[in-house]
């Protein structure tokens, strides 16, 4: 288990949520987990608006940290999602990991129909979404403990500290990774982009004081990889203390087998249980049942003539999340005026279908 009310990378406040945290993989398939590991925070949902003075005190001290050790650091981008390299740490050839991200953020603002839910129509410098790659786990070990004695971030207090285990800060719009740890599993596009919708998803969540809706947050962010990238890479493995069997690498294969009753000991959830399901130690077809639900309702809402607009039935579903406080079953039936039942038929019945990947 991994200590879902652990706030050790939050920033304290009392009239805040605490944030739910799991490790997810930047891995050559679905299938290699194993490679890497990062710590993300689940923060969740209303419109991201702009920051809190947290953001850019985390910001600006993690440049003056990177200025003591005498550091070089290079800034790559101009829109909301951007990254600073620090060291000797750069990007292989070839990659679009900027781009990549900030097309993530789009894509979550169309699929939700262009309200802002994600990012405000008039940023500021403030609102921006930083991933600092610095070149090893020291580095970024020192500017965690620094954080922390500012308390600009939270400590562990279930005596588990992951961050420090696995090198990484995670805050509201600042991730600090280490080069030295990622650079192995390569798919520096697929963690960018799963990075920024991870952010982008969070940190909305966490200003309107949302928890959980995981099925949601792993949708958006295994399907702009798809959309952009054409495979998924990078996962959240919470689940990965019980699956350990290898799939095809293939990620709507693997998820059509499922529904079609194909892959061995696997269970069909209901629609109920993959709308309020956790990523507390699951099986990888469970968690691929989670991101088919998702896709299964982004295509539903698209198809409809209110797919821009306040309307928008995912819109729709972060709003009564927001307002009303309603559970994602309630606001899911309630947004596609259906129930559980006929939901579940309509869902199975599209998983047994091949699939394409998402236009961008």
């Amino acid at each position: 288990m991994f200590g879902w009310g652990d706030p050790s990378d939050h920033p304290a406040s009392p009239s805040l949520p605490t944030p739910m945290q799991s490790i997810i993989a930047m891995t050559s398939s679905i299938t290699s987990r194993a490679l890497f590991a990062i710590l993300v925070v689940f923060l969740v949902s209303q419109p991201v608006l702009h920051a809190e003075d947290g953001d850019d005190a985390v910001m600006a001290l993690t440049r003056e940290y990177i200025a003591k050790r005498k550091l070089p650091t290079r800034s790559e981008g101009d829109g909301l999602f951007r990254i600073l390299w620090v060291g000797n740490a750069a990007a292989p050839a070839k990659t679009a990991m900027v781009k990549h991200g900030n097309d993530a953020i789009k894509l979550l603002e169309l699929w939700t129909g262009k309200n802002h839910l994600f990012a405000p129509e008039k940023p500021t410098p403030a609102d921006t979404f930083w991933l600092v790659i610095m070149p090893t786990d020291a580095d970024v070990i020192g500017l965690l403990d620094l954080l922390r004695s500012q308390k600009l971030l939270g400590k562990p207090e279930n005596g588990d500290d992951l961050a420090r285990k696995l090198a990484n800060v995670v805050h509201l719009r600042v991730r600090a990774f280490s080069f030295a740890r990622i650079n192995p599993a390569g798919n520096f596009d697929h963690m960018a982009a799963y990075t920024a919708a991870c952010m982008a998803f969070d940190c909305m969540s966490y200003f309107a004081k949302l928890r959980g809706h995981h099925w949601m947050r792993e949708g958006f962010a295994t399907e702009v990889q798809m959309a952009l990238l054409g495979s998924v890479r990078a996962t959240t493995v919470a689940y990965e203390l019980t699956d350990k069997s290898k799939g095809t690498g293939d990620w709507y294969a693997e998820m059509t087998a499922i529904f079609n009753g194909t892959v061995k000991g696997v269970r069909l959830m209901y629609a109920s249980d993959a709308l309020a399901g956790t990523l507390d130690a699951i099986p990888t077809s469970m968690y691929q049942q989670y991101c088919a639900m998702f896709i299964f309702l982004r295509d539903s809402a698209l198809m409809r003539k209110d797919a821009v607009g306040p309307d928008n039935r995912l819109a729709r579903i972060i709003a009564a999340w927001r307002d009303d406080h309603a559970s994602d079953t309630d606001a899911t039936y309630a947004a596609f005026g259906t129930n559980d039942k006929k939901l579940s038929a309509a869902w199975h019945a599209w998983g047994t279908q091949p699939k394409q990947a998402p236009r961008k």
